[in-house]
């Protein structure tokens, strides 16, 4: 590639108004030949100081190697951790576009704005996943459980949910958490509690276990402040909610805890599917019946499970070569 050319498209990257086709020919070129990747890491290098004398970033030697060697050799997993100065990221997303395949260009490319970092999480079917975040807050995800946070240069602190999950949210009264799921927008400055809100289920459900929330109720008015040991469990066809107290909140603790409060049966199923990696499907007659109980994914066997839904419902239990069917 033409050290003119390397300029341009290198320039293009560094303003963020490269496109997809440009970008794969830098990268091409940077992984073919050792001249040409040379050449690139050169240009961008100079960039990057220039950048920094520019802004006054208070460069630490120390730091400054170690974040240097990070991002200029492959690796794994990317770390969010690092100071949140705009040439530092820059450093960041550059060198690791070119190693890293192309699918990952539109991802570094809102890294490098000034926007606020978001992480994301994903625990799949049959795995529980425990992550800590960047204030200190906490969570646990439950199977198939998507889960993103993002916290501003002001502090301002704000969850997603689609799935269920644990959560501890680090006291902080100037910056409430906000946490947004189906059906429900919840305002949080310190607690624990227990959300299931999968997108594909009628049902969400909020129990608290210390502290209080506000809980508001999207496409509406309602809203219901929370207490300690309350759980709320709201209707997202009809908007209604119902709250009432936890019997043990130790037991509301236990991610393998599993609770069926007049749950509908095509919810249930979805819960046995995620929490057994097994494939439970539903006849559609039988979608509106409900179920009561309360069960543990990690002591209670699946056939269990399906031996009392078989007893309360009165519903016929069949293995097949996917999982279990119930008609």
């Amino acid at each position: 590639m033409e050290e003119k050319e390397i300029k341009e498209l290198t320039s293009s990257l560094l303003d963020r108004s490269i496109d997809a086709d440009d970008f794969k020919r830098l990268q091409i070129a940077a992984n073919s030949s050792s001249t040409d990747r040379g050449a690139i890491t050169h240009a961008l290098k100079l960039a990057i100081a220039q950048g920094m004398l520019e802004d006054k970033y208070n460069y630490l030697q120390d730091k400054g190697t170690f974040q240097y060697r990070y991002f200029m050799e492959p690796h794994e997993e990317v770390h969010h951790n690092f100071s949140r100065s705009r040439f530092v990221w820059l450093a960041a997303a550059v060198a690791f576009l070119l190693i890293v395949p192309l699918c990952s260009y539109l991802y570094f490319k809102s890294s490098i704005t000034d926007e606020p970092d978001k992480v994301s999480f994903y625990a799949p079917t049959g795995k529980v996943l425990s992550v800590t975040l960047e204030d200190g807050s906490r969570a646990t995800l439950n199977p198939n459980t998507h889960f993103s946070f993002v916290m501003d240069k002001l502090g301002g602190r704000e969850m997603t949910l689609n799935g269920e999950a644990l959560i501890e949210v680090k006291h902080d009264i100037s910056h409430p958490m906000t946490i947004t799921t189906r059906g429900m927008r919840i305002t949080d400055i310190g607690t624990v509690l227990r959300i299931k809100a999968y997108a594909n289920e009628r049902l969400s459900t909020v129990s608290l276990l210390k502290g209080t929330v506000t809980v508001n109720m999207k496409g509406t008015t309602l809203k219901r402040k929370m207490g300690r040991n309350e759980c709320l469990h709201l209707d997202t066809y009809t908007h209604r909610f119902t709250v009432d107290k936890l019997d043990n909140s130790a037991m509301a603790a236990d991610m393998a805890m599993m609770f069926f409060d007049n749950a509908p049966l095509s919810d249930v199923v979805k819960t046995l599917s995620r929490n057994y990696g097994v494939n439970v499907s539903l006849a559609a007659n039988c979608t509106e019946k409900r179920f009561m109980g309360v069960f543990s994914a990690k002591d209670d066997s699946l056939s269990i499970v399906l031996e009392a839904i078989k007893t309360v419902n009165g519903v016929n239990v069949k293995k097949t070569r996917q999982g279990y069917h119930l008609y």
